[in-house]
């Protein structure tokens, strides 16, 4: 009787995933293991950023790649790096007045990082804005920046880090 217990209580989780699937108008199912997504079309998400203790702290947003673009050009003044919200109108976008750079690297033709900071930020109009990163030290050649975090912010809130990959070359 014993084994017959334990042989219902492994199957209850996997009858209850496998019923948790239904199907879409297109006849697509989907449920727990059936709606993740391919990495290209990764969207972002909410997290929490937890201290050492497991407190909640703060509220970060990640995976964000595919969600904001960048193009860079060169001035006198530094790499404009003008990024666009791919849909000003989702959150936590419609929501953000200003953004900035938290944490980006320039890599050089040979892998070597040969900066690395933070850029002040800019107002968005329309979805869209240019954050001006300093060139200062940088020697002519080729070059990638790679932004891992940008972070936006909102009359009387707190910044949000919105984190991701973006990688886009230059020259000089």
């Amino acid at each position: 009787m014993k084994k017959y217990i334990a042989i219902l209580l492994c199957l209850i989780p996997v009858l209850t995933v496998v019923g948790c699937g239904k199907k879409t108008e297109a006849g697509k199912l989907i449920g727990i293991f059936h709606d993740i997504p391919k990495p290209d079309e990764l969207t972002g998400r909410y997290q929490d950023i937890i201290d050492y203790r497991g407190a909640v702290v703060g509220t970060a947003y990640v995976d964000a790649t595919n969600e904001i673009k960048i193009d860079i050009t060169t001035n006198d003044n530094g790499l404009a790096v003008q990024t666009s919200f791919v849909d000003p109108q989702q959150k936590p976008y419609v929501y953000v007045d200003r953004l900035g750079i938290a944490e980006y690297q320039i890599i050089d033709s040979n892998g070597r990082t040969v900066k690395e900071g933070s850029a002040k930020s800019c107002e968005i109009v329309n979805g869209q804005t240019t954050i001006l990163v300093d060139k200062d030290g940088i020697e002519s050649g080729a070059y990638n920046l790679i932004i891992s975090s940008f972070v936006a912010e909102s009359k009387a809130e707190q910044p949000l880090n919105i984190s991701g990959k973006w990688d886009s070359s230059f020259s000089i």
